[in-house]
């Protein structure tokens, strides 16, 4: 109903008995060609303005969807992020304890090669005390 009221206001203008003069008649449809060109901007505007405010919501909207998405894509990253630095986490933990068992097997076997070498040492030593002995004990039973 308020898109028919500026149709209404042009009609009834129309509907005015124009003057006698030429004059005057000029000047009325001059008045009424104005009336006429203002009503049709205010109806422009009015729908321009109603365009606006259509674009302006389907804009918010689609900004409203786009946010919406990014979020998802970026908590979807987060948790992608996560799950590697979890990943990264037993890694780096793993390669701590392996490295840690390595120490400790390098220094038993540092330690058990170190006692061979004691051993041989003192078989070498034996052995060397032995042929000192030996040849004593071949003299004496020459």
């Amino acid at each position: 109903m308020p898109i028919l009221i500026p149709f209404f206001a042009w009609l009834a203008a129309v509907q005015v008995p124009s003057p006698a003069s030429p004059m005057a008649a000029v000047k009325a449809a001059a008045i009424l060609v104005s009336i006429a060109v203002g009503l049709c901007t205010l109806a422009g505007g009015s729908y321009a303005a109603g365009m606006r405010g259509a674009e302006i919501k389907h804009v918010k909207r689609n900004v409203d969807a786009d946010l919406t998405r990014r979020r998802e894509e970026f908590h979807q990253v987060v948790g992608r992020l996560e799950r590697l630095e979890l990943s990264l986490e037993r890694a780096r933990t793993g390669a701590v304890e392996r490295r840690v068992a390595a120490e400790r097997w390098q220094s038993r076997m540092d330690a058990t090669i170190e006692n061979v070498v004691v051993r041989l040492s003192r078989i070498e030593d034996q052995v060397m005390r032995l042929n000192q002995i030996e040849p004593a004990d071949a003299r004496e039973a020459a």
